[in-house]
């Protein structure tokens, strides 16, 4: 799968942000694989370059976020933000079904609840679908580090709004429980090291010194224990 996914995406020039991505995207690459059935419906949150990947590969892929309400004979975007979940009565309620949505690197950036913002979402999951959802680990072993010698490991939340950074982080334990809450059934976990160090400043050199200590994190953060890793990954269901 791996290979598949690097050919779709070297199609559209490996950037510096896409180097960094590509473990999660491989991750969400091959668990929609193994979800998707002949005419399933994909709904992605947030589009990006990976929302074209998905596109080239399985078709029937629409994207929900904040950029402008669009719809062509490949793909429809709807318009919403999500944070706008914490009032029921601003729900869309012109969404179709989907059987599978992809939640990656989304939840932290909200500062509505996930108990709303989950439960929206699942109005759009037909029954037996399944969200699959990545977001960084709040306990991860780096941030307790910075907590030990004074430092916040969080940001100051931004003044853009179209870029708000992390509101919020969770931990596996917080998570489950708003799954379980909404009667959604957890099918996989995992805690994964998502991103590949080397480029997190989105840098587009591609060789990199083999003395960079992003190079080191890297392996670091993948031999660490589960829940000390940067990132966490589930799959839940609709039931």
């Amino acid at each position: 799968m791996a290979e598949e996914l690097y050919g779709l995406l070297e199609r559209r020039a490996l950037s510096g942000y896409l180097r960094y991505h590509f473990p999660r995207f491989e991750i969400l690459f091959d668990t929609v694989s193994h979800y998707h059935e002949d005419g399933f419906r994909i709904l992605d949150i947030g589009r990006s370059d990976f929302t074209e990947v998905l596109i080239s590969k399985f078709q029937n892929v629409d994207t929900l976020g904040l950029e402008r309400e669009s719809d062509n004979s490949i793909s429809r975007h709807f318009n919403f933000n999500l944070n706008d979940c914490r009032d029921r009565s601003l729900w869309r309620r012109d969404v179709p079904k989907y059987d599978i949505i992809i939640f990656s690197e989304v939840i932290e950036h909200l500062y509505t609840s996930p108990s709303q913002v989950l439960g929206f979402l699942k109005t759009l999951l037909n029954k037996g679908g399944v969200i699959i959802i990545q977001t960084p680990n709040a306990v991860a072993l780096h941030k307790r580090l910075k907590i030990i010698f004074g430092r916040n490991p969080y940001e100051l939340i931004r003044e853009n709004h179209n870029n708000p950074g992390h509101f919020r982080e969770y931990t596996k334990k917080e998570l489950s429980f708003y799954l379980a809450e909404l009667g959604f059934s957890l099918l996989k976990f995992r805690y994964e090291n998502h991103f590949d160090y080397r480029f997190s400043d989105h840098s587009n050199k591609n060789v990199l010194s083999k003395n960079d200590k992003r190079k080191i994190f890297n392996i670091i953060s993948s031999a660490l224990p589960g829940p000390l890793k940067p990132g966490m990954f589930f799959v839940a269901q609709n039931p």
